[in-house]
């Protein structure tokens, strides 16, 4: 809650991660957790780092120690070396800006919907959404997106992250969030506000029997 852990070790946030502090790293991974039963390096502006640093990361990337955890940070991936980037698996952030009332709204009450036991709740809240222009939908679920991503990593939120972090595992929210970005692609393809519904119940209705399969949820 401090934000200070001695198992959770941050880099790169001040100034572009060198060769040499790649290969301090590396050394450090392999010194056991202090407290935790892991230990954690979030590196940040990775796609900054130079050819030799990235180069100096992969070695421990292909191989990484028992109970280590890297997760890289940056704003464009491209500027990874694809040998770096086969090793990672990637999860894309939606950008944080300010959403009105509406957008606010919108995405609550889809949340409520889909938390509910109510099948016919969430089917017909699904149904308004077809009424949305392009740019309303593609702007709702990156809304959605960014609601999920913050439930799934336990962050202090408000009342509808909270409900979604008690609906559903991580590994739900995992799946929930995959799948919006999938729905997010499909815009740009032109896709229908039908077809995206439709693509949306399935999903949800996939990760749904998944969830109550594994005992991961609370809809049973």
């Amino acid at each position: 809650e401090a934000g200070v852990h001695p198992d959770i070790i941050k880099l790169g946030a001040e100034q572009e991660l060198k060769v040499d502090e790649v290969r301090e790293l590396r050394r450090n991974a392999y010194i056991r957790p202090n407290e935790a039963d892991v230990k954690v390096f979030i590196v940040y502006n990775c796609d900054k780092m130079n050819l030799n640093a990235q180069n100096a990361m992969l070695n421990i990337l292909e191989e990484p120690p028992r109970g280590v955890f890297f997760l890289l940070v940056c704003e464009n991936r491209a500027l990874l070396l694809p040998t770096v980037l086969s090793r990672c698996a990637v999860y894309r952030m939606p950008p944080q800006e300010l959403t009105d009332a509406e957008d606010d709204e919108r995405v609550s009450g889809f949340i409520k919907a889909l938390c509910s036991k109510s099948e016919f709740q969430f089917l017909s809240y699904c149904m308004t959404l077809e009424k949305l222009k392009r740019e309303e939908f593609s702007k709702f679920l990156e809304l959605l997106s960014k609601t999920v991503c913050e439930a799934s990593i336990k962050r202090n939120g408000g009342q509808t992250e909270k409900l979604l972090a008690e609906c559903f595992s991580t590994e739900g929210l995992c799946g929930l969030y995959s799948l919006l970005e999938e729905l997010s692609d499909r815009i740009k393809f032109n896709a229908s506000n039908a077809a995206l519904i439709s693509a949306l119940l399935s999903g949800v209705s996939r990760i749904k029997r998944e969830l109550q399969k594994n005992g991961g949820n609370v809809f049973d």
